[in-house]
C-alpha cells in the first residue's frame, strides 16, 4: 500500500494541482472576496506561465526531488527519526509539523536578508491577490527553497509518506490562502485556528510593510500566533486595502520579463529588516511618523512647503527687530528640522531634528491638530493666522522670539 502510494506520488500531486487550482479560480468567478482592477488574462497568463518555467527548471536542476531524499534517508538510515525509530504514525505527524515549522522559519528569512528579499519581493510585486498568486515565485528562489526543504527532510529522516502529505498539503494550501474567495466571517474565524485562510494570508500582501512582516505561515496559522508574527485584520480593511509593493505599481511589471528581472531592480526596501516600517512602502523614520499619528487619528504630514508659507506669513506679521529676530530663528530651524504645520494655528507645530539627532520640542505649543492643505487656504485664513501670530508675540511669550515693541501697528 505505501509503495504504490510513492509510486503514484507524481500523479497525485499533479491531480489535487490541477483540482484545487481549478475549483478556486471558478469560486473566484462565482464569489470573489475583493473586486479586481487588473484584467485576470494579463496577470493569469504571466503567473501559468512562471509556474511551467519554475517546474521545467526544478526538474532540470534536481533528478531526485524530497520524496527521494526521504527515501534514500530511510533505506540509509540518516536523521533523527530514522536513529529514534518512533512509531510510523508518531514520525509521520511530527515531521508534517516541523517541515511546516521550516517553511515557516524560511519565508521570514527571505524577508529578513535583503538579497532574499529581492528574490522573493517578486511574489509581492503582483497587483492583485488571487489563487494564481500563489504560484508566483522566482525560479532562483525556487531552487533556494528545494535546497532547504532537502537539507530538512535529510536531517529529520522524514517518512517518505509524511513528505509526500506535506507537498500536497502545502501546494493545496497555497492555492486556497491566496484565492480571492469570499469566506463567510464566521466560517473564516473558526477555520484559521487550524489553517491559514484568505483573510489572514492577504493581511501579509498589504503594501504598508508593517503587514507585509506579518502572517507568514502558508500552511498552519499556529507559527504566527506562538512566535509574534499574527495579525488578525489590515488596517483599513480587506476592501480598502492596497495590494502589492509600493516600489512596483506599474502593469507592465506584471509580464514574465519584467517579473524575472525583478530582483535586479531598484533598492531592496520592504524587507523585515528594512528601515521603512511606515505605511509610506519603505521611507524610514518620516513613514513612522505618518503610521503613528494614523494610528492615534490624526493627520500628520510633514511638508516643506507648508513650513516655508508659514515662516513667510510669521514674518510678515513681525515688524522691525521682532520681524529679523524670527526670520533669524526659523532660518535655523528650516535648515534642520522638519515642521508639521497646522495651517489652523501657529501652536500646532511640532519640529523634530533630521538626520536621527535628539529630538527637541518648537518653541511653540506642540498640540497637533489635522493638517489642511496649503494650496486650498483662503486668504482670510492666512489673514487670520498672521494676527494670532502678532497677537501672541505680543504676549512675550517666546514663541516667535522677544516680544516686539508697545507701539507696534496694530493689524
Amino acid at each position: 500500500m505505501t509503495e504504490r502510494f510513492l509510486d503514484a506520488e507524481s500523479t497525485i500531486r499533479l491531480t489535487v494541482f490541477l483540482g484545487v487550482l481549478a475549483a478556486m479560480m471558478l469560486w473566484e468567478l462565482a464569489a470573489p472576496r475583493r473586486r479586481q482592477e487588473v484584467p485576470r488574462l494579463l496577470r493569469w497568463s504571466n503567473n501559468l506561465a512562471l509556474v511551467v518555467l519554475d517546474t521545467a527548471i526544478l526538474r532540470l536542476a534536481f533528478p531526485v526531488l524530497a520524496v527521494g531524499v526521504a527515501m534514500a534517508a530511510e533505506a540509509g538510515g540518516w536523521g533523527l527519526f530514522n536513529a529514534l525509530a518512533p512509531p510510523v504514525w508518531v514520525a509521520v505527524v511530527l515531521s508534517v509539523l516541523l517541515l511546516d515549522l521550516a517553511i515557516y522559519l524560511q519565508h521570514v528569512m527571505f524577508h529578513a536578508v535583503p538579497a532574499l528579499w529581492r528574490l522573493h519581493r517578486m511574489h509581492h510585486a503582483d497587483l492583485e491577490f488571487d489563487t494564481t498568486t500563489g504560484l508566483r515565485f522566482h525560479p532562483v528562489e525556487i531552487l533556494l527553497s528545494m535546497v532547504i526543504k532537502l537539507m530538512v527532510v535529510a536531517a529529520l529522516g522524514a517518512p517518505p509518506v509524511a513528505v509526500v502529505i506535506f507537498e500536497v498539503l502545502l501546494n493545496a494550501t497555497s492555492l486556497f490562502n491566496h484565492a480571492n474567495i469570499d469566506l463567510p466571517r464566521r466560517v473564516d474565524r473558526v477555520l484559521r485556528l487550524v489553517m491559514v485562510t484568505p483573510d489572514m494570508h492577504r493581511v501579509h500582501h498589504s503594501v504598508i510593510p508593517v503587514e507585509t512582516n506579518s502572517n507568514f505561515g502558508f500552511n498552519l496559522p499556529w507559527w504566527d500566533r506562538l512566535l509574534g508574527t499574527y495579525r488578525a485584520q489590515p488596517a483599513k480593511g480587506h476592501r480598502g486595502m492596497e495590494i502589492g509593493l509600493r516600489q512596483f505599481r506599474d502593469r507592465r511589471d506584471l509580464w514574465l520579463d519584467r517579473m524575472l528581472v525583478q530582483p535586479l531592480r531598484g533598492p531592496a526596501s520592504g524587507g523585515a529588516l528594512d528601515g521603512g516600517w511606515g505605511t509610506g512602502g519603505g521611507g524610514g523614520r518620516r513613514d513612522r511618523d505618518r503610521r503613528h499619528t494614523a494610528a492615534s487619528g490624526r493627520t500628520l504630514m510633514p511638508c516643506t512647503r507648508r513650513r516655508f508659507l508659514m515662516i513667510a506669513a510669521a514674518a510678515a506679521a513681525l515688524p522691525g527687530a521682532a520681524r529679523g529676530q524670527a526670520q533669524a530663528h526659523w532660518r535655523g530651524r528650516a535648515l534642520g528640522a522638519e515642521a508639521s504645520v497646522t495651517l489652523a494655528g501657529v501652536d500646532a507645530i511640532a519640529a523634530r531634528p533630521v538626520g536621527g539627532g535628539r529630538e527637541g520640542a518648537c518653541p511653540a505649543r506642540t498640540g497637533l491638530q489635522p493638517c489642511r492643505s496649503a494650496k486650498r487656504a483662503e486668504p482670510a485664513q492666512r489673514a487670520r493666522l498672521s494676527r494670532r501670530v502678532a497677537r501672541r508675540s505680543g504676549r512675550g511669550d517666546g514663541a516667535l522670539g522677544p516680544a516686539p515693541p508697545r507701539h507696534r501697528r496694530r493689524l
